[in-house]
């Protein structure tokens, strides 16, 4: 057996190990239409067969148990949502913008089929790296007793900017058992009798990967990849939204005026400006906040555990 060269390598054969346990026995069958699923906060939406196949996996549905707020709901009862719900609204919002951004342009087509079809996958997965109680527990795997700090370090151009749990959500879906899962998935269906919404052959999990780590996913432009990380995300407005609704908390924001203001724009490097975190949207949330209360911070000391 071949020694793992680097701390990135060491780290992907462990990530290895833990998709192929999750997905093990689990075999993807032939969905006949779309589905269509209720949301408490975006309702009725449409969900594609080979992203049914994807959500059935016991690797999306085990974010169906892990709270989308951590320990708040000690504090705040009624904030019981998952992870789960989270990843389709972040799919919806991301969808409709890029309905917006193409209604801007409608000879052009400027986001197809294969880049609408790679987003809305990006935002289904792009939790897929969380741990038990969601951010609490990345206080602990991300602390320097464990790889992610060193992986950081090692692959700074990739990861240097990255959550830790995004980078598990990178190494997952460029994990081999996941690239095998996805290929009994888009083997399921026929583009010429099926209704797809792309060729599910131009889809690839390392662009997918990358716009979980929020950077650009090499020929598409970087725009892509802020619908599912970036300064104003769909995640961001998927969450401010819906654990306002769930916490009972006001942090309401007028999502359909974003959708009738938005536009893409040419991107240059040396053009690049950084947003300031602490925009308006972020001080209304904080001011407000299921993540920063004295209540919140002594309950995560409860899963702060030692490495073993």
């Amino acid at each position: 057996m071949t020694m793992p060269k680097t701390a990135y390598d060491s780290f992907k054969l462990k990530v290895e190990a833990v998709v192929e346990e999750i997905l093990d026995g689990y075999k993807p069958t032939k969905i006949k239409d779309n589905k269509v699923i209720r949301d408490s906060v975006f309702g009725f939406n449409i969900f594609f067969p080979h992203e049914i196949n994807v959500l059935d996996s016991p690797l999306l549905q085990r974010l169906r148990r892990i709270h989308q707020t951590s320990l708040a709901y000690l504090t705040y009862p009624s904030a019981t949502h998952t992870r789960f719900e989270h990843s389709l609204g972040v799919t919806v919002i991301a969808d409709k913008m890029i309905k917006a951004i193409n209604s801007r342009y409608p000879t052009s087509n400027l986001i197809d089929g294969d880049r609408r079809a790679e987003v809305r996958l990006a935002c289904l997965l792009h939790d897929c790296g969380h741990g038990p109680f969601s951010h609490a527990s990345e206080v602990v795997y991300g602390s320097e007793s464990y790889e992610i700090p060193l992986l950081k370090n090692e692959q700074k151009s990739l990861f240097g900017r990255a959550n830790p749990h995004e980078i598990l959500g990178y190494c997952i879906v460029t994990s081999k058992k996941f690239r095998e899962l996805w290929d009994d998935i888009k083997n399921l269906y026929d583009l010429k009798k099926d209704k797809l919404i792309c060729n599910l052959d131009n889809i690839d999990l390392e662009r997918i990967g990358a716009m979980i780590l929020g950077m650009k996913a090499t020929d598409r432009p970087l725009y892509l990849s802020q619908f599912v990380n970036g300064p104003f995300d769909a995640d961001k407005f998927d969450y401010i939204i819906r654990d306002g609704y769930f916490s009972g908390l006001v942090t309401s924001i007028d999502i359909e005026r974003l959708f009738v203001s938005l536009d893409a724009a040419p991107y240059k490097e040396h053009q690049r400006k950084e947003i300031p975190e602490d925009v308006p949207l972020h001080r209304h949330w904080r001011r407000n906040s299921l993540r920063t209360g004295s209540i919140q911070q002594d309950a995560s000391h409860i899963v702060i555990l030692p490495p073993s």
